[in-house]
């Protein structure tokens, strides 16, 4: 059965939260009545069933609704209701060929002659699929720009501001050599070339990973307290530039080197910002607080963005307002800042800042408004490429990169602008 226990043990769970502020489908009470009895001990597939069924009366159209209650059909032995009812989570966006093939929910169709009629049903959805995707011949991948029409995604045409694919989609990436989709199943994502291939098989973003992580032999890469009893309030370094170790007056952080920076010169000495008393400052080797930086500030962040010997520093005052701030006490957008500039998958050292009321496009680097701030919501950026569709956006090289692009939400609808601010929606 496509939906693992734990995944519908949570659905119940948080059905009232998810659903909080918005109106339930007629239909809910009897997904839930459905995954209620799948859930259980003792499951009882003829009661869950016969829930799917007074749901897709009211109007449930959910692909894996569809097919769990092809599964229920088929477990109590109603192998005709459960081929209808297969054949029609496929018509509603389910493309997993091979997760069908391998359930041992549907084990008894096997030999039915349906059987591999029902698979030929997938070879017919992607080709119904491929032809909603016809226009992207015509246009250069580059020109392709997505765009979210009362929820559903497609593609229009950068230059000419027509439509070239028809919002059909839960979600539509940038084209390159191709690009990633999902059709009308939440869970599934597809791919479809530049040349308007999809491929028949879902792609399977976690296959051959293994996550490793070691919490004891990751702290021990990092810098160490050291007793502050003998008067000493600096930090130790080796001969790699590197700080080893540091006076333990500097806490109140969680894990211990969080309360210390990498290492950083000002008028030719080592220096390093610190945490103490909820309250950032800079200091040397021996813990002498560089003048300005006396633990006055909120927060302190080294901007290494900045070229240059000068160095600048994101700061939050104890007022609560942030900017930046150079070793002079020169100030750069005191005030102005929306939210935390620095994100480790920022590209182009642009820095999309958010609050609940407007967005903007800060260039940390010289720390100005490339897009000043306007009453827009920014979620998140996309780079349009010629490389690899699979790849993210850091791991896409530089030569490969066509254009940046960020995505406005407003509602079901959503839009992409440039750094400039022109916004992408069809005529």
């Amino acid at each position: 059965m496509r939906s693992r226990q734990l995944y519908l043990l949570l659905t119940l769970m948080l059905a009232a939260i998810c659903t909080y502020g918005q109106t339930a489908p007629p239909y809910k009470k009897d997904v839930d009545s459905a995954k209620a009895y799948l859930t259980r001990k003792n499951r009882d597939y003829t009661k869950a069933l016969r829930f799917y069924e007074a749901s897709f009366a009211k109007g449930n159209n959910e692909p894996d609704d569809y097919y769990n209650a092809g599964c229920c059909a088929s477990l109590v032995q109603k192998q005709p209701t459960a081929f209808k009812y297969l054949k029609r989570s496929i018509q509603l966006g389910y493309m997993s060929q091979s997760w069908m093939e391998g359930d041992k929910d549907l084990t008894s169709l096997h030999a039915d002659p349906q059987w591999p009629l029902l698979l030929k049903e997938f070879d017919n959805q992607i080709l119904a699929i491929e032809k909603l995707f016809a226009g992207i011949k015509t246009v250069k991948p580059s020109d392709l720009i997505p765009y979210r029409s009362a929820g559903w995604w497609g593609y229009m045409d950068k230059r000419t501001k027509k439509v070239i694919v028809k919002p059909a989609f839960r979600s539509l990436g940038f084209m390159s050599t191709c690009a990633i989709f999902k059709y009308r199943y939440e869970d599934i994502e597809l791919l479809i070339t530049s040349q308007g291939k999809v491929t028949k098989e879902p792609i399977d973003d976690q296959k051959d990973v293994v996550s490793y992580y070691d919490e004891a032999e990751e702290e021990a890469k990092y810098p160490k307290h050291i007793s502050s009893k003998d008067g000493f309030k600096g930090f130790n370094m080796d001969e790699n530039g590197k700080i080893t170790t540091f006076s333990d007056i500097y806490t109140g952080v969680s894990p211990v080197f969080f309360n210390i920076s990498e290492p950083f010169k000002l008028n030719n000495a080592y220096h390093a910002i610190v945490h103490k008393s909820k309250r950032d400052g800079i200091i040397d080797q021996q813990g002498n607080p560089f003048p300005g930086f006396n633990f006055v500030h909120k927060d302190l962040v080294w901007n290494n963005r900045v070229p240059g010997s000068l160095k600048w520093f994101y700061m939050t005052d104890t007022l609560g307002k942030s900017g930046f701030i150079n070793e002079d006490g020169d100030k750069k957008c005191y005030g102005e800042l929306l939210s935390y500039p620095f994100y480790s998958n920022d590209r182009f050292n642009l820095s999309v800042q958010n609050n609940k009321d407007s967005s903007g496009i800060l260039d940390v680097s010289t720390m100005e408004w490339v897009l000043k701030p306007q009453p827009i919501h920014i979620t998140r950026t996309e780079i349009s490429h010629n490389g690899d569709c699979h790849l993210s956006n850091v791991e896409i090289k530089d030569e490969n990169i066509i254009g940046v692009y960020y995505l406005v939400e407003k509602g079901e609808n959503a839009y992409y602008i440039d750094k400039l601010g022109t916004k992408y929606w069809p005529k």
